[in-house]
């Protein structure tokens, strides 16, 4: 199938742009083999911009050529993996256009580490490619997953690289499920968003480790509607710089009350989550961190509600402690929702880089949907 696209951008009169995107794709037909497919295709960007600090106008021609192959081994046994190469060249690294992806915007968007290779592809040769495979099995309510996946980027004579190996394992019931996520990164450009993150103890991912990896395991219980309880936990670390190793678990609970008379709709839900983070490195003098947040709404009408919101976290390592109460009162309707929220913050002295803070915040949030 032939594809055409054309977008226009105008950005002030030296930030003008055109952008056109040519493709083609074949794929398979899932009525004569319904147990294999498989997809080709090719495409050819160009961008142009009237930016006045480029020499040649902003001129950016790419292409692009890109496959993926699916076989069903057995009704339970899935395997494929899917592949893409880019190669671009010209001037005017960021794109131009609103929606047209160009390889040089796409780089841009990486990681913080590869900013040498981004730094060195304003002009010249840009060059992407990417092999995935993947094993996926599933029997009844169990289910198994594991990809793996080769990335590299290079501009002139730098040249970046990253293998990803993410495994899962899922199982589900009618009223809980158990869901195991691994990841391994490695690689000079190892910086990748984690599966298990850190709310408090603003524990970063390091661009200069040899690899990361992070393991999360989340258990759901949900009896009914009115109520449900949700285990997590998780751990990560990295090889070869200073991010060291953290760990984190919470729990969270909720229950909501209905009406009976009538239509039955919700008209209260209660919640609570109480965690606890901990790492071998500290960040930004902290080291561990425990926390709870508890929530209350009231909904009078189907489209009225009102809500209440407390937060209270505390760091053992440096003595100190930080509490957000919220409260909000909205209208929620099917094309119209106004919410009106105010905040009030308090955090203790950490240190004389962290100072204590004290804070308030108005906001009224209008979304209108046509």
């Amino acid at each position: 199938k032939p594809r055409i696209e054309l977008e226009a951008r105008r950005q002030g009169e030296d930030k003008d742009g055109l952008a056109t995107r040519l493709g083609v794709e074949v794929l398979s037909n899932s009525k004569l083999n319904s147990s294999f497919s498989w997809l080709a295709g090719y495409a050819l960007t160009t961008t142009h911009s009237n930016d006045t600090d480029l020499d040649s106008g902003g001129t950016f021609i790419q292409n692009e050529v890109y496959g993926r192959v699916d076989k069903d081994l057995r009704r339970s046994l899935r395997v494929g993996g899917w592949s893409h190469l880019t190669v671009g060249s010209g001037e005017g690294r960021n794109n131009i256009s609103f929606r047209i992806d160009t390889m040089s915007a796409d780089l841009s968007g990486v990681t913080s580490s590869a900013d040498d290779v981004i730094d060195r592809s304003y002009n010249g040769m840009l060059t992407r490619g990417d092999l995935s495979l993947y094993v996926d099995h599933r029997y009844q309510r169990l289910g198994n997953r594991l990809d793996g996946t080769y990335e590299f980027f290079t501009a002139d004579s730098v040249t970046k690289n990253r293998t990803t190996l993410r495994h899962s394992l899922y199982f589900t019931d009618t009223t809980f499920s158990l869901d195991w996520r691994s990841n391994l990164i490695i690689g000079e450009n190892s910086a990748s968003p984690r599966t298990v993150s850190f709310d408090y103890l603003g524990k970063n991912d390091n661009t200069d480790s040899s690899a990361i990896w992070d393991s999360q395991l989340i258990y759901n219980y949900h009896p009914s509607r009115s109520s449900g309880f949700t285990l997590t936990s998780g751990i990560n670390g990295s090889a070869g710089g200073q991010g060291g190793v953290g760990f984190t678990i919470s729990e969270k609970f909720y229950y909501r009350l209905f009406t009976t008379n009538g239509i039955i709709r919700r008209l209260a839900e209660f919640s609570e989550e109480i965690g606890y983070e901990k790492a071998t490195e500290t960040f930004n003098g902290r080291d561990s961190a425990l926390y709870g947040r508890f929530s209350a709404m009231y909904f009078p009408t189907h489209h009225l509600y009102g809500k209440l919101s407390t937060e209270v976290a505390a760091f053992p390592g440096v003595n100190a402690q930080q509490h957000i109460s919220t409260g909000e009162l909205g209208f929620d309707f099917e094309k119209l929702k106004i919410a009106a929220n105010y905040s009030q913050a308090y955090k203790e002295r950490e240190s004389e880089l962290l100072p204590e803070i004290r804070e308030e915040r108005w906001e009224v949030r209008v979304k209108k949907l046509f």
